[in-house]
């Protein structure tokens, strides 16, 4: 209908402005990153973190953020309703793009951001768990099996999530046999585990695999439901996590209220 012109226009404008402007500010970024300054090392950790910042806790910031009754909502909605979408993908997009660009993460920016000891990812990088970085740098993808393997090491031990990894990535200090990549499996997980709470049921979560599942593009037959196991499994071991770390809160309340 003709009322709808104007709102799809906008919608169109603001994806196309996305682009440009999320390589210039990337690009400007990762020059003034790149540079020996005195704090760089912390800026690009600060200026990275929204992109591997839990889905989950993003979605819940943005929500309260844009709440209907809000000001910020109610100048977006009366500009047609693209501004957040526009305003969401500058502040993700500007993030990582400027790291990469920059050539990646070093070792200590790694263990700031997953919160892992240095010497466990280099430990990790010698048992073949993933590939050596170049040039001292992690990329994206290295960085996403990380933070995989650190997501998933809470429950289950460590031979099995190579295994794990290993059914749909092969040999995993080489991408070249990979039948998904790390952040993508990554990013398809985190919008699995963002619907968890509403899954009533073993339907209710194969509805939310096919929809993250939706875009992948198979390498070989079969790929599509070796990743979808994985995922499978994944969710249901960081359910479990989840569950166990209520519990230890639990037992810890009521060790405390004993000793009262």
């Amino acid at each position: 209908m003709d009322w709808q012109v104007p709102r799809v226009a906008w919608g169109q404008s603001a994806m196309a402005m996305t682009v440009p402007l999320t390589l210039v500010c990337s690009i400007a970024l990762a020059i003034a990153l790149n540079k020996a300054v005195k704090g760089a090392v912390v800026f690009r950790t600060i200026f990275f973190f929204p992109y591997v910042a839990s889905m989950v806790a993003i979605c819940v910031c943005w929500r309260f953020m844009m709440m209907k009754d809000g000001p910020i909502n109610q100048l977006i909605m009366a500009l047609g309703g693209g501004g957040y979408v526009l305003l969401e993908l500058l502040w993700r997009g500007r993030s990582h793009g400027s790291m990469f660009l920059a050539g990646g993460m070093v070792l200590s920016q790694v263990a700031t951001v997953t919160g892992l000891e240095p010497y466990t990812v280099q430990n990790w990088v010698k048992r073949g768990f993933l590939s050596p970085p170049e040039n001292k740098c992690y990329t994206l993808r290295q960085l996403c099996r990380i933070i995989n393997i650190s997501m998933l090491k809470g429950v289950l031990p460590m031979e099995q999530i190579c295994g794990l990894l290993g059914y749909i990535n092969g040999d995993l200090d080489n991408t070249a046999d990979d039948l998904i990549d790390d952040s993508q499996l990554y990013f398809m997980f985190v919008g699995l585990a963002a619907h968890y709470r509403t899954m009533r049921n073993d339907a209710g979560r194969e509805d939310v695999l096919e929809a993250v599942l939706a875009d992948y593009e198979e390498k070989i037959p079969g790929a599509k439901e070796r990743v979808r196991n994985v995922l499978r499994i994944m969710l249901t071991a960081w359910a479990a996590n989840q569950l166990r770390s209520i519990a230890m809160k639990q037992m810890a309340q009521l060790e405390e209220g004993a000793s009262v």
